[in-house]
């Protein structure tokens, strides 16, 4: 029952992983970033240019956490203690199934 379990995490993350994969690369996302960040430090943007850069730095910036998000879901899901916290997430739920039977 907990493999099941620990089998359908792992196949939940790979598909938020395909996703994340067609759209540009995290190294893309973060030079992008870069490119904006030392545009916006330059000053010699106007205001409008400026604040059209610092939206897109704001969107960029949170594609990025969503990918490092993801990243760490990935290493959790397959690390021993990932795994161990897993399991002691789904002890409730598991009682409660077990209970039910």
């Amino acid at each position: 029952m907990i493999g099941n379990h620990l089998s359908d995490i792992i196949f939940q993350l790979m598909n938020v992983q395909k996703e994340k994969s067609k759209g540009p690369s995290f190294e893309i996302l973060l030079k992008k970033l870069e490119k904006l960040t030392e545009d916006l430090e330059s000053g010699s943007m106007s205001l409008e240019d400026s604040l059209k850069s610092y939206e897109e730095g704001i969107k960029i910036s949170r594609h990025l956490l969503d990918y490092l998000d993801s990243a760490e879901k990935r290493i959790m899901a397959i690390s021993p203690k990932g795994i161990e916290q897993n399991i002691e997430l789904k002890k409730p739920e598991l009682a409660e199934k077990l209970e039910g039977t």
